[in-house]
């Protein structure tokens, strides 16, 4: 089970970035979220339990991960129609220049985002440490170190991958190891990125909607959370 979800996160990866290095990276990032975390809980906090409730710190780390990775992803994405006179100014021929210039706007529009939400899930986790079953303990602390320890991999691993593939990967491979001619390599490189269809459907037309009836998703998400607080009222633990 475990080996189809990294299987299938990892086609998927392959299939959002157009890159199977890339996918490799966010793979890796994922998969050495676990011995790092372990020298924190067993090394230093000396915490040796490990139980089968700790698998599934391996699907939850596998969906944060990847939410993530695809955060960062979608800013490199974007950096490259943000100001163009900025990120490629004088029109010189310094890829180099432009790629650290796209890489820090990136950093400023991903990390901020990333760091709250993993803080907050950590903060989530960690708040099992009350719990008087030690299993929950154990896995409440694990995981609490885990998503943050995911956090630094993903900022300190994914813009050396994507800075590397930019420089010697993209553009110049048409399947595997089969290079392609400096004329095609041009022309990928020099091709506009277009803008996907999901992309252009949430900035217009669902932006525009939300925008003419707020007040009605107001009314029905306040009678949707009272019906729903109503029936968690009525619940009762079962009887032994």
């Amino acid at each position: 089970m475990i080996v189809l979800a990294f299987l299938f996160v990892y086609c998927f990866f392959w299939y959002q970035m157009g890159s199977a290095l890339l996918a490799g990276a966010s793979i890796s990032i994922i998969i050495l979220s676990f011995p790092a975390t372990t020298i924190i809980t067993s090394g230093i906090f000396q915490i040796s339990y490990f139980g089968f409730i700790h698998v599934i710190g391996i699907f939850l780390v596998i969906g944060i991960a990847a939410d993530d990775i695809f955060v960062f992803m979608d800013a490199w994405k974007q950096s490259e129609h943000v100001a163009p006179e900025v990120m490629y100014k004088d029109n010189d021929n310094l890829p180099n220049g432009a790629l650290k210039r796209r890489m820090a706007y990136t950093i400023r529009r991903s990390v901020r985002s990333m760091s709250i939400t993993s803080t907050t899930t950590a903060a989530a986790f960690f708040a099992n440490m009350f719990s008087p079953i030690m299993p929950i303990k154990s896995f409440g602390v694990f995981s609490g170190f885990l998503i943050p320890m995911n956090f630094l991999l993903v900022v300190i691993v994914m813009p050396c991958a994507v800075i590397w593939y930019e420089r010697n990967i993209k553009g110049k491979f048409k399947y595997c190891c089969i290079p392609r001619s400096t004329a095609e390599r041009d022309q990928i490189l020099n091709a506009e990125q277009e803008i996907s269809k999901s992309e252009i459907f949430f900035d217009k037309t669902w932006s525009k909607c939300v925008g003419k009836m707020k007040y009605v998703i107001i009314a029905v998400s306040l009678v949707w959370a009272g019906i729903s607080f109503f029936y968690a009222l009525s619940f009762e633990a079962p009887g032994e």
